[in-house]
């Protein structure tokens, strides 16, 4: 599992490092990326909503102190997750626009 990670992350990478070799700016790179992540943030939120929702009755049971319908909970959480969801997109990101794409291309 972890070699998958691995090697899709690789070639990630390495896709990052080829358009900006081919010129792309760096703000290029991160908007064509940065639409597809925030698209699977957003269907990730909903289904996650979706299923909490469903969820209720369930956990109900098991937490003390607050309702299982608390909307500040659920607002909270939620930014929360996309707040960390949007920063584990933008560190690595800004990291690969930083490099020097053609000394990476080369050493490959």
């Amino acid at each position: 599992m972890v070699f998958i990670l691995l090697s899709q992350r690789r070639c990630a990478s390495l896709l990052l490092e080829t358009k900006r070799a081919l010129g792309a700016q760096p703000h290029h790179v991160i908007r064509a990326i940065g639409t597809r992540i925030v698209l699977l943030i957003a269907a990730g939120v909903c289904f996650g909503l979706l299923g909490s929702l469903g969820f209720t009755a369930v956990t109900g049971t098991l937490v003390f102190g607050v309702s299982t319908g608390d909307a500040a909970t659920f607002v909270s959480m939620t930014a929360l997750l996309v707040v960390i969801s949007m920063l584990a997109f933008v560190i690595p990101v800004r990291a690969a626009t930083r490099l020097d794409a053609v000394a990476a291309i080369r050493h490959e």
